[in-house]
């Protein structure tokens, strides 16, 4: 995760991909340039007033938008009636007891 305009997409705009390996510098040197160019895609986090934030606030920051974003995607994969394929009948009977 890379901070301010250096470079990346903002984390608002950024698609997390199902599985993913986040990696985070250090709050005043960042990750060295190798590390950067290995990785496949780099976030910045954008702040109001100083773009910069400690690590801990950083991962937090980023695992809450990976959370709300795939509860989102999750809640429009269900149709507006809340049924299944199992609930509605498709692929067999649903007993409770």
């Amino acid at each position: 995760m890379e901070f301010g305009p250096v470079g990346g997409v903002p984390l608002a705009e950024f698609e997390h991909p199902e599985r993913a390996i986040y990696v985070l510098g250090a709050e005043d040197s960042g990750l060295p340039d190798a590390v950067v160019r290995s990785c496949l895609r780099c976030v910045h986090i954008e702040a109001e007033r100083e773009e910069s934030f400690n690590v801990a606030v950083a991962g937090s920051l980023i695992m809450y938008d990976r959370l709300v974003k795939r509860r989102r995607r999750q809640a429009a994969e269900v149709p507006a009636d809340g049924t299944t394929s199992a609930s509605a009948g498709e692929g067999g009977a649903v007993e409770g007891r």
